[in-house]
């Protein structure tokens, strides 16, 4: 069962501040209990977007292979690179963490853009808004559909 499961009440202050430290988090003692669970969840949630993301960086490998493939144009438009799909991927998840820094899709391209002016990026390597906003509502899709797929299994296992 996980450590906080359904009903965190259960746990002590205690054992919540063990469970921190043992994390490298530091907890000062004017912390309440609810403040502490927070910030548990927090890291929790945190190493669990992490876990997802270097799950995905494995299963991108093969993709990054067949970009580096050319088989010409699909239909007039040009795919996205590996660098610039990590890229958009680093935006979306930074929203998620933290939603005081979340990027729309006229903001990642502006990001994209300035990172092409300085040289980091080839100019020709950064796609249209239109193309960001597709991707974006299809990398959500499915991103929600893979935490809802783990989150079954996780409790899939729980017997109550």
């Amino acid at each position: 069962m996980p450590l906080l499961g359904p009903d965190p009440s259960r746990l002590t202050k205690d054992i919540i501040k063990n469970e921190l430290n043992q994390r490298g988090i530091q907890c000062n003692e004017e912390k309440t209990k609810l403040e502490l669970v927070t910030m548990l969840r927090t890291n929790m949630q945190y190493e669990n977007l992490n876990k997802i993301e270097e799950a995905w960086q494995v299963t991108s490998t093969s993709w990054t292979l067949k970009e580096m493939q050319e088989y010409g144009k699909c239909r007039g438009c040009k795919h996205m690179t590996a660098r610039i799909i990590e890229l958009l991927k680093s935006f979306f998840h930074t929203g998620n963490i933290d939603k005081s820094e979340w990027y729309t899709a006229k903001d990642m391209l502006d990001t994209l853009e300035k990172k092409a002016e300085v040289g980091e990026l080839e100019i020709s390597e950064v796609p249209k808004l239109k193309t960001i906003e597709n991707w974006i509502g299809r990398y959500a899709r499915q991103y929600k559909k893979e935490l809802a797929e783990k989150a079954q299994n996780l409790f899939s296992g729980v017997s109550h």
